[in-house]
């Protein structure tokens, strides 16, 4: 689990985390919800220890194993996407070639690994990010904005191996603007709209306690 306590962000003209509260339950998928401008991305960078915040995250385990896919697909153009992958094994310290050429294939990379990265399209990088992460199955998965530029048919399997991942023990953080996606996958929700956290629990939960019949009805009930 991560626990996150009394959370807070001052920038010179803003406050862009308002005392956050949160847990991020072990071994399940949490969807981190909110519009843009609401914090997600800067919570995140707060959990990573990426920028300097006042309050308290606490890890369940000393030294647990991330890895980290941003919106911002930043990589190593002037390598291929598979000594990208070779580079992050050594990175870990794992390396399971079978899994890596099934992952690679299902995401239809096999023709286009010894491509140089600068020539992937924005969808080729996220899905060599993919590959990375699930290949070196790390303990705390955190990712931003993760479906954004693959295909349906890369949507689904992404869907799916992040759902395996969880039930295999690994905890998940997923912020995500498509809330359909979110609420279909995870455990554990939590809404933040304007650094405040407004609702979490699990989508049933959401939905019982503001009397709505899906997650995307409570999340236009609260960003009223």
């Amino acid at each position: 689990m991560i626990s996150i306590q009394n959370l807070i962000k001052q920038y010179p003209k803003t406050m862009a985390l308002k005392g956050v509260d949160v847990s991020i339950p072990r071994g399940k998928i949490t969807g981190l919800v909110g519009p843009n401008g609401s914090g997600k991305t800067t919570l995140i960078q707060c959990i990573l220890e990426h920028i300097s915040y006042e309050g308290e995250v606490r890890w369940n385990s000393n030294d647990p194993s991330i890895f980290f896919i941003p919106d911002e697909n930043i990589l190593p153009d002037l390598l291929s996407g598979y000594e990208y992958l070779i580079f992050i094994e050594n990175i870990y310290g794992i390396k399971n070639n079978a899994l890596k050429q099934d992952l690679l294939e299902r995401y239809d990379m096999v023709h286009d690994k010894d491509k140089m990265i600068q020539s992937y399209s924005y969808g080729m990088k996220k899905k060599i990010q993919l590959i990375a992460a699930l290949m070196i199955a790390p303990d705390v998965l955190i990712l931003d904005e993760i479906f954004r530029g693959l295909d349906i048919e890369a949507i689904l399997n992404t869907k799916q191996l992040l759902v395996e991942f969880a039930l295999n023990g690994g905890t998940i953080l997923l912020s995500s603007h498509d809330i359909l996606a979110v609420e279909q996958m995870s455990a554990h929700i939590v809404l933040l709209i304007k650094g405040d956290v407004k609702a979490q629990g699990s989508p049933a939960q959401l939905c019982d306690v503001h009397a709505k019949e899906s997650l995307e009805e409570v999340f236009v009930f609260l960003n009223a």
